[in-house]
Order: structure tokens, then sequence, then C-alpha cells
């Protein structure tokens, strides 16, 4: 038991650790890459002055209610796999 604890202690340390420095390490630059090129925690800090570009693509509430009373059926059996008191 002592030898399981150890291993499962001395393991959780390491990738510790391994995450730390892939997070923190700058990686190989890709001329292909459309990202930022860094370090990964830096970038997500900072992202202006890595020249990041931004993905997101906004929609209107009124849109997404449009769209969900075209093709959501309420009464289809996938909605039924959720309990009544969570479904509110």
């Amino acid at each position: 038991l002592v030898v399981v604890l150890t291993l499962i202690l001395t393991f959780s340390l390491n990738l510790g650790c391994f995450f730390t420095e892939v997070n923190n390490t700058r990686k190989w630059q890709d001329q292909n890459k459309i990202l930022p090129h860094g370090a990964l925690d830096i970038i997500f800090q900072s992202p202006e002055n890595f020249g990041a570009l931004d993905f997101k693509i906004k929609v209107d509430c009124e849109a997404l209610d449009h769209i969900r009373g075209l093709y959501i059926d309420p009464s289809h059996v996938v909605f039924d796999l959720v309990p009544q008191p969570f479904s509110a």
C-alpha cells in the first residue's frame, strides 16, 4: 500500500512539473500557423501583445430563439432523458 501511494504521489508531482514546463516554454515556430507563437500561459494572460485574432462570432439572442423554434421539437424523446426537475 505504501509503495502504491508513493508511486501515485511521484507520478502526480512529475505530471505537474511536465504541465508547468509545457505551458511556460516557447514552442517551435511554424510559418503556416495562424495562431500566436509563444509560451501558452503568457499568450493567455496578454493576447493583445501577440497579435491574437478574435474568431468569435456574435449572434443575436432573437436569431437563436428563432432557430430553436424552427428546428427543436420539445416533444422529442431525447428531452425525456433529463428528469423534469432539471429540465426547467
